[in-house]
């Protein structure tokens, strides 16, 4: 068995950030938060998730998933999201799907798992509205500065998964 000598090693740590052979990573994403606006009952919608590598080196992202789905509302496809590398400068984007089968708002989560060392996890909220619904129309309206979620009326309830 051999051990390693400075000389050899290919990644390394400085305070908080990550450094592979060729320098650091880094992700960037866009959209903030996924809003999908007068979703009619049964039909399926697709929006997507950019990602970006903006750092020196590799951006290896291990997965995007859903990690709440709000019921089933929200949905990826793993199988094309898993193991991803990006090469600096690049991107990706990832399609997220929403089909609501009864009527309401309802709130989610999209999850980006990467090896950039200040956002290893990603998290971008997800949310629907459906036809003439009238309140504010952005995932964070339906939560608390706390993370809860907010109850938005009988007919309008905004409705989540724990995991």
């Amino acid at each position: 068995m051999t051990a390693c000598s400075p000389t050899n090693q290919t990644f390394s740590k400085t305070g908080d950030t990550v450094y592979g052979g060729d320098g650091f990573s880094e992700i960037a994403w866009s959209p903030a938060e996924l809003v999908f606006t007068e979703m009619d009952l049964g039909f399926t919608y697709s929006m997507e998730i950019t990602v970006s590598s903006n750092g020196e080196s590799a951006l290896l992202i291990d997965k995007a998933d859903i990690t709440n789905s709000a019921d089933g509302v929200f949905y990826i496809n793993t199988a094309e999201t898993e193991d991803v590398t990006l090469s600096p400068g690049t991107e990706r984007s990832f399609i997220v799907i929403a089909q609501a089968t009864e009527n309401g708002v309802y709130l989610g989560e999209a999850r980006i798992k990467s090896n950039d060392s200040v956002n290893r996890d990603v998290r971008i909220p997800l949310c629907s509205f459906p036809i003439g619904y009238e309140g504010e129309t952005t995932c964070s309206s339906l939560m608390d500065p706390d993370g809860s979620t907010v109850d938005t009326g009988t007919n309008d309830t905004a409705t989540t998964e724990t995991e």
